[in-house]
């Protein structure tokens, strides 16, 4: 599966590394879009940056995304 994290500061980074440590691969996007790129080089092959926010939600099935954004 993958997860997308939408914001890639403080909080954002700290949730990225977790999963990653943990096996999950992700799609990191962020409004500053040097950060996102960063974090995915310092994460590795589990992440990559996305181009933005519905890039990064590309490949995360409708329930996850729902989840991900706090929908229903």
């Amino acid at each position: 599966m993958t997860t997308a994290i939408v914001g890639t500061g403080g909080i954002g980074s700290v949730i990225a590394r977790q999963l990653a440590s943990g096996g999950e691969t992700l799609r990191l996007s962020s409004a500053d879009s040097e950060s996102a790129r960063t974090l995915a080089a310092e994460i590795g092959r589990a992440a990559v940056a996305a181009a933005d926010n519905r890039d990064a939600l590309r490949g995360v099935g409708a329930a996850e995304a729902r989840s991900l954004i706090g929908g229903a």
